[in-house]
């Protein structure tokens, strides 16, 4: 453990730093609604212009999920900065452009101009996805084999613990009714961040494989695993997978799309992705308060309902860290998945039913505890990764990228009509939003998605290739470190 203690604090420390404008920035508003509401307002009032409740109903869905179309950007110029200037260097822009992007966010307050809000939040978004692509690069490249899943898992646990402490902070009593200080919090972990990757190397696959530099890779090796590792075997297992790399040093979508078991690890990797976008767990951060009142709540059970939440995806997403190198992906994703179903099938039902009965609005409360705690468990961390972990490292930023892209894309898409289609017929909406498409996408894991825990990349790909029965030209050498 002694030589691992180092990775993990680098590991929890950058995740956390670098996320925490992503989770936090994404739940503050659920809590923080009614001040946002005033500020918009009063903003439309000095303009002489009325903002009536369906009006503000759309504007409010434009604000929250311009983050999407914002993500997505970042997404498709991600693989191009990663892999030209290295993950450390993708790091550090990312978290310049979040200093930037707080900063566009605060003018708005003085100038009561919401639309500076707005382009804060677009470029905080770019600034996220950019750092969350070259977070999870990073991680899985400095990563043991055997602890490869934990140390992977920290991304997605360091959101939940930013996510809560949004839900908090937006609490009135807490920062909720003082935007200027809510809203410019980020600035303090985007400085950490960069104090911390300062002493940090840049990973020993990209230092080996796309830079050449057998020394500098062997530092980077000791840095962030020990002296203590055979630094021998650990360079055989990154030559072992390098070896896909000799003859081309560019890959396209093209060649991605022709290759069978490329095209397959892309298609696992954005269906898991999309399993993730699907069950609702972007509406549910930002809407879980003003569900919980839809559903017969009290304004105070549904802040201690999302605060609850929040505690328990937490819980379950640190619980998950332990349990995914042991239980593996497979089981944690379509186990965790079918029973987050279950729950958005449940809080429906209850839903409908408080209408006539009163004591079914804690139904909708429990229900969605439930989901958080399943959700976390499985779909909260794993799909994060899981492209990145079937694809050799010449496609691997490529395949993230296009992964994360369709993920923006259908998260924009559910995000912005979510609250208007609650609006007209309540949680039934849920059924053609969100179970359907989930059911679907659990299908095709279940039918499609190998095993990967413990596993090099030639390994997995060589499942890969016998799932699409084509041969492939990565190397059989198989070292684990």
């Amino acid at each position: 453990m002694g030589s691992q203690r180092r990775l993990i604090l680098v590991a929890g420390a950058l995740s956390l730093a670098t996320l925490m404008p992503m989770g936090y920035s994404n739940a503050y508003p659920n809590t923080a609604f009614e001040t946002f509401k005033s500020f918009f307002n009063e903003s439309m009032v000095n303009r002489r212009t009325e903002m009536d409740s369906s009006t503000f109903t759309w504007i409010w869905s434009a604000y929250l999920n311009v983050w999407f179309p914002g993500f997505l950007v970042g997404t498709l110029v991600a693989p191009k900065i990663t892999d030209h200037f290295g993950r450390k260097k993708a790091l550090a822009l990312s978290n310049v452009l979040c200093l930037v992007a707080t900063v566009i966010s605060l003018l708005s307050l003085p100038f009561m101009c919401p639309e500076l809000l707005i382009v804060g939040r677009i470029a905080s978004a770019i600034a996220s996805s950019i750092g969350m692509s070259s977070l999870i690069l990073f991680l899985q490249e400095v990563a043991p084999t055997a602890i490869r899943g934990r140390i992977s898992s920290y991304p997605a646990f360091c959101l939940t613990l930013t996510t809560l402490l949004g839900i908090i902070c937006g609490l009135p009593v807490v920062l909720g009714e003082n935007l200027f200080v809510l809203i410019g919090l980020p600035v303090i972990p985007s400085l950490c961040a960069l104090l911390f990757l300062a002493p940090c190397p840049e990973t020993p696959k990209f230092l080996l494989i796309n830079r050449k530099d057998k020394d500098k890779a062997n530092k980077s090796i000791v840095f962030f695993q020990g002296k203590d590792i055979n630094i021998e075997k650990v360079l055989e297992a990154i030559s072992a997978e390098s070896q896909d790399e000799v003859g081309s040093q560019k890959t396209s979508l093209g060649e991605i799309w022709r290759t069978p078991y490329l095209r397959q690890a892309l298609l696992i990797g954005t269906v898991a992705l999309l399993l993730q976008v699907s069950t609702g767990i972007q509406p549910i951060v930002f809407l879980s308060n003003e569900f919980f009142i839809r559903a017969g709540l009290s304004k105070f059970a549904a802040e201690i309902g999302t605060v609850a939440m929040m505690v328990l995806m937490a819980i379950a997403t640190f619980i998950s860290m332990q349990l995914v190198d042991r239980c593996g992906r497979r089981p944690l994703i379509l186990g965790c998945g079918a029973a987050s179903v279950a729950c958005l099938v449940a809080f429906t039902v209850f839903e409908v039913l408080q209408k006539t009965l009163p004591w079914a609005s804690y139904g909708c409360l429990v229900a969605l505890l439930a989901f958080s705690v399943t959700f976390s468990l499985g779909l909260g961390s794993v799909p994060w990764f899981i492209a990145a972990e079937m694809a050799p490292q010449r496609h691997r930023a490529l395949i993230q990228s296009v992964a994360l892209t369709v993920r923006s894309l259908v998260a924009s898409s559910v995000g912005f009509v979510t609250l208007p289609m609650y609006d007209a017929i309540n949680s039934l909406s849920f059924i053609p939003l969100l179970i359907i498409p989930s059911i679907i996408f659990l299908v095709f894991l279940y039918k499609k998605m190998p095993e990967t825990k413990g596993q090099e990349v030639h390994t997995t790909v060589t499942k890969l290739s016998m799932i699409t029965q084509t041969p492939t030209a990565v190397s059989k050498l198989e070292v684990k470190f």
